[in-house]
């Protein structure tokens, strides 16, 4: 069971390189909420759309084992099993290749 979930965006300073934002939403749930993968999908396009200006956009949730993973939305791969994800819990993504420890 998935108990915690945020979405994390850090936005790039215009024309630079240098971190000017960085946001942090809480998404309480999402991994176990019945909209997840629309959720999730959102976050994929947003990224695909505007991934240029941040330096980074990702979906955090703890799984079963305690550990906390991360699927990282700059990554092509990533939005790309977001999209074609038809599982009912995304519970699965965060468990799968497409994410990674969250250190």
């Amino acid at each position: 069971m998935i108990d915690i979930s945020e979405f994390v965006a850090s936005l790039r300073a215009a024309g630079t390189d240098s971190l000017s934002v960085e946001v942090k939403a809480a998404a309480g749930g999402l991994p176990n909420s019945a909209d997840a993968r629309s959720k999730l999908r959102a976050l994929a396009d947003f990224a695909e759309r505007f991934n240029d200006r941040f330096v980074r956009i990702e979906s955090i949730a703890k799984v079963e084992d305690g550990t906390l993973r991360v699927l990282d939305l700059t990554q092509r791969r990533v939005r790309d099993a977001i999209q074609a994800f038809q599982g009912g819990k995304v519970t699965s993504l965060y468990e799968s290749e497409h994410s990674r420890p969250y250190v």
